[in-house]
């Protein structure tokens, strides 16, 4: 559902600017709590793309699903991508 996309959004892109501000992450609580109640049943990958250049800053994940519940799958996908895609420069 358009609601489950803009929550997965949501909590990545609050998860990439705090770490490039390096500051803690900033919870959207109802996304959060949406994503929480979703058990990860499949794999995913997160593309992260800089919003002036429009280049890849990094992406990466799974085809298996890694964690329990979509928010801490989304969070931790989010985070490799931009600290561990060897691809691109690190922030």
């Amino acid at each position: 559902p358009e609601n489950m996309r803009a929550a997965l959004e949501s909590v990545s892109e609050r998860v990439v600017a705090a770490m490039l501000a390096g500051d803690p992450i900033i919870e959207d609580a109802p996304a959060r709590a949406l994503l929480k109640k979703q058990p990860s049943r499949k794999g995913m990958f997160v593309s992260i793309f800089d919003k002036k250049t429009r280049r890849l800053r990094g992406c990466m994940g799974s085809l298996v699903a890694q964690r329990a519940n979509l928010y801490d799958e989304v969070t931790h996908w989010t985070t490799m991508a931009l600290m561990h895609d060897t691809r691109t420069a690190r922030p």
